[in-house]
């Protein structure tokens, strides 16, 4: 029967406009009810009955339509489908004034990406001031804590230099690699940062006129007393410990386990061993006494070099 057929509306008559108020959540809850089947194939109930959330007799507090994207394959088509759904969605919130969001399945691992590179910056930001206080503060020098903080972000900015060549995309995992590879730059500077402020039994100002040599002095003394033990003990182990990983058939194993790793732990190595005892001699702060003088520091080098020659020669 048609609808309101013993009244005069103007809807109903003109087809202009849509019932309102009332008469609208009437015919909304009747087609709501109404089965979808040969006698209605328009009714509401099997496809939109759980799509509507009615709060009360005068009011829709929710609703969803379905919508669909374009085929998708590659990591890049999904990111920007989810992107292309959320411009989408605030662009009807602007135009009907209500709140409209976006969702499917996917979204949920890939809605990282939409503040994954915020994200990055400020996590690795504090984990870089973090390095430069603590540094700072017990070694006791702001340009020794200046010095191995700016090497540690170098290390890291090599290691996200290795992921654009190997197509290592930043998402939560490498993230975490890329926290996990300031602390581990952090390990193979600390202890030539360490050695180096303790050196020669103390340092000048940094504007003495004999700063520069002093500095060259206690950056190859650091370099001598420590570097083997940072290369043997960390980087060596940390090398064989990973190298079972590129045997791996897992490719998330492979790529966010094996390849990253190797980076950092060769941007590291690099970075601790070559780049920092060359970055202190120009740049290092004073030093403090820790009880060895320059003679003595001297001769105990010089024993264990002779320690280490006759150990070879037994072997």
């Amino acid at each position: 029967m048609p609808c309101y057929e013993a009244e005069i509306q103007t809807w109903n008559v003109s087809m202009e406009g849509l019932p309102q108020g009332d008469s609208f959540m009437r015919y909304l809850e009747q087609w709501l009810k109404t089965p979808t089947d040969e006698t209605c194939p328009l009714g509401g109930q099997a496809p939109y009955s759980s799509a509507i959330s009615i709060e009360s007799a005068h009011n829709v507090a929710a609703s969803h339509f379905r919508t669909y994207h374009t085929p998708l394959k590659s990591q890049d088509d999904f990111i920007d489908a989810m992107a292309a759904a959320d411009r989408i969605a605030s662009h009807l919130s602007t135009k009907s004034g209500g709140h409209v969001y976006p969702y499917s399945i996917f979204y949920v691992f890939f809605d990282q990406y939409a503040t994954i590179t915020a994200t990055t910056r400020q996590v690795l930001f504090l984990a870089l001031l973090a390095v430069f206080s603590m540094t700072s503060f017990m070694l006791g020098s702001f340009r020794t804590g200046a010095v191995v903080a700016g090497t540690t972000f170098m290390s890291v900015m090599m290691v996200m230099g290795i992921m654009g060549i190997w197509n290592i995309n930043l998402n939560a995992v490498s993230l975490v690699n890329l926290v996990i590879a300031v602390g581990i730059s952090v390990e193979f500077c600390s202890h030539i940062a360490r050695a180096f402020s303790g050196a020669l039994g103390g340092g000048l100002p940094f504007d003495h006129p004999s700063g520069p040599k002093e500095r060259n002095e206690r950056a190859w003394v650091a370099l001598a007393d420590v570097g083997s033990s940072v290369f043997s003990g960390i980087t060596m182990t940390k090398l064989i410990g990973i190298s079972v990983l590129a045997l791996t058939r897992s490719k998330l194993l492979r790529t966010y386990y094996f390849r990253m790793w190797l980076a950092l732990i060769i941007s590291g190595a690099l970075h601790g061993l070559v780049f920092l005892p060359v970055a202190l001699a120009y740049s290092g702060g004073r030093g403090f006494s820790d009880g060895e003088d320059a003679d003595f520091i001297s001769e105990r080098l010089f024993a264990e070099d002779n320690e280490s020659v006759s150990d070879m020669d037994v072997a």
